[in-house]
């Protein structure tokens, strides 16, 4: 009889050989390096275009006083131009919100609508104060609310946004079309040329944003509102300065002078700090100046008037004793009539 074969006890079965999931929602290292580079060139292509832009604006408002900075390592273009875009920015979408409420209040007016058209003006109003209140802030108080530049400031910030808008949207579709190689004839003569009108009108609105919205902001955000300074100088410096005419404080400090621009070795200054500066700056060496100061110019006071003549007080005045008239009766008697002795007693008169 034969017999079952053993099966052995040492041997295990195979285990199963199942492929594993692939572990899924992990970025890979290609889609990572791509995410950096994009990221390193769009804050490359952005501080390029803030430093252009500061560039004009800051030598755009140096040259009313006939000074030109052609540094270009200096972080304060960028700076500037920072300022100048996100003002912009904000400028463009405050015009929007205030056209679109001021339509909104035209309409409900027609229905007859008065406390949505009054709602709507209020909202407009709002917007408004708000921009307005944003560059007060950005100029240390200096942006009052009756002063014109503000609201012209406004506008021409809203206008160079709207500009860019325009010539970037128009060149996005000459690029897609170029991609495409769809161009129709004509078709790209036309673009170029509306985007070079485009650029000059931008570069107007630019140089108003120069000489309008950049003195007023604070130096400290990007603008160019400069306080007055005092210099403290040395001994050699303090000749320099009588000779170039600053106005001196002391014998070895002159002031108040306005830092325009400043370079490694020299300072350049000047003291008329008015809207429409005269072409008037003074050049320093660094080391004729051993130190700096802020200095307060106490707003000039309107002259006091003259108080209103009145009348001399009685009690004030002296006036000299009039000479009584003789009596009737001492007139008619000759006799007693007064005579040029100076003791004035007629009778001890000799006859």
């Amino acid at each position: 009889m034969n017999e079952p074969a053993a099966t052995p006890v040492d041997s295990l079965p195979a285990p199963s050989e199942e492929p594993t999931a692939p572990i899924r929602n992990q970025p890979s290292l290609e889609l990572l390096k791509d995410a950096v580079h994009v990221t390193a060139t769009l804050l490359l292509g952005i501080s390029t275009f803030c430093f252009v832009i500061g560039l004009l604006i800051v030598n755009l408002r140096l040259a009313a006083y006939g000074v030109h900075s052609l540094e270009i390592d200096r972080a304060e273009y960028v700076l500037v131009g920072a300022v100048a875009s996100l003002l912009c920015t904000a400028s463009y979408f405050a015009l929007g919100i205030v056209v679109r409420h001021v339509k909104a209040a035209f309409g409900n007016l027609k229905a007859r609508e008065y406390k949505k058209c009054g709602g709507a003006l209020f909202a407009a109003l709002g917007t408004l104060l708000t921009a307005q209140l944003l560059l007060s802030r950005l100029s240390d108080g200096a942006a009052y609310f009756t002063d014109w530049r503000v609201w012209a400031s406004i506008a021409v910030m809203g206008a160079i946004a709207s500009i860019a808008y325009a010539i970037a949207k128009r060149m996005y579709a000459i690029w897609m079309q170029l991609k495409a190689g769809q161009v129709p004839p004509g078709w790209l003569g036309d673009q170029v040329t509306a985007t070079a009108e485009a650029l000059g009108l931008l570069a107007v609105e630019i140089g108003m944003y120069a000489f309008l919205t950049y003195p007023m902001i604070s130096m400290a955000y990007g603008g160019g509102h400069r306080g007055a300074v005092e210099l403290f100088l040395t001994e050699r410096g303090a000749q320099v300065a009588n000779q170039l005419g600053l106005p001196m404080t002391s014998a070895t400090s002159a002031g108040p002078v306005y830092i325009l621009t400043e370079s490694e070795h020299e300072l350049v200054v000047t003291t008329n700090n008015s809207f429409w500066p005269e072409k008037q700056y003074n050049q320093l060496r660094k080391e004729l100046i051993e130190a700096t100061k802020a200095m307060k110019i106490p707003e000039p006071t309107p002259p006091k008037k003259p108080p209103a003549e009145a009348g001399p007080h009685p009690a004030a005045s002296v006036t000299p004793p009039k000479e009584q008239a003789p009596s009737s009766k001492e007139s008619d008697n000759p006799a007693k009539k007064p005579t040029d002795s100076p003791t004035g007693d007629a009778s001890k008169q000799k006859p």
